[in-house]
């Protein structure tokens, strides 16, 4: 099963955006989008939603 982290990683480098980028869009570091993809630590539950945005054309 993948982590929640590679599947951040891959929905990000198949929308051609950098960390830096989904990190603003987030309202969070780009160290904090690393630590995801790298499985470090998880998106707080604040953040569940949000991530949904970069993905979801409107």
């Amino acid at each position: 099963m993948a982590s929640a982290g590679s599947h951040i990683k891959c929905l990000r480098t198949a929308k051609h955006m950098t960390q830096e980028a989904l990190a603003e869009k987030m309202f969070v570091t780009r160290q904090a989008v690393s630590a995801w993809e790298t499985g470090k630590t998880l998106p707080d539950v604040r953040h569940w939603s949000a991530l949904r945005r970069p993905w979801t054309r409107r």
